[in-house]
């Protein structure tokens, strides 16, 4: 009779410690939370309705940042701050968009009709 509670408690705690991690690995792959280093931008839209601190920026789809804040400049215009995986290349051809989704988030797109030379962004410089 002992034996069997023995048993069944070391099979639920396994399936305990499972469960367990399971769900963290689930709230941290859902939860989208960034890791590793980034780098702070900004960029000027004529209409952000709708988007706040803390949706997402996207390239190609993939989350690749998280908008910080926005300030309204006196020619009506807003300024957006955001931030940006170290990986993602940020060039003067780089063009920044709010799209929604489901959700509001900023898209960032390399446009191929700029002409000449693009030149990467220095990661202390904030995109006009």
């Amino acid at each position: 009779m002992r034996h069997s509670w023995r048993a069944t408690l070391v099979k639920f705690s396994a399936f305990v410690i499972v469960m367990v991690l399971v769900s963290a690995f689930l709230v941290f792959i859902f939860g989208q939370y960034q890791t590793g280093p980034t780098t702070g931008y900004s960029a000027v839209f004529a209409d952000v309705s709708r988007l706040k601190p803390g949706d997402t920026v996207r390239v190609a789809g993939i989350r690749v940042g998280t908008v910080k804040g926005m300030s309204l400049r006196d020619d009506k215009k807003v300024v957006v701050t955001f931030d940006a995986d170290r990986s993602v290349v940020l060039t003067t051809g780089t063009r920044a968009m709010v799209r929604y989704l489901n959700l509001s988030a900023i898209a960032i797109s390399s446009s191929s009709t700029v002409q000449g030379r693009q030149r990467r962004f220095p990661s202390a410089l904030r995109s006009p």
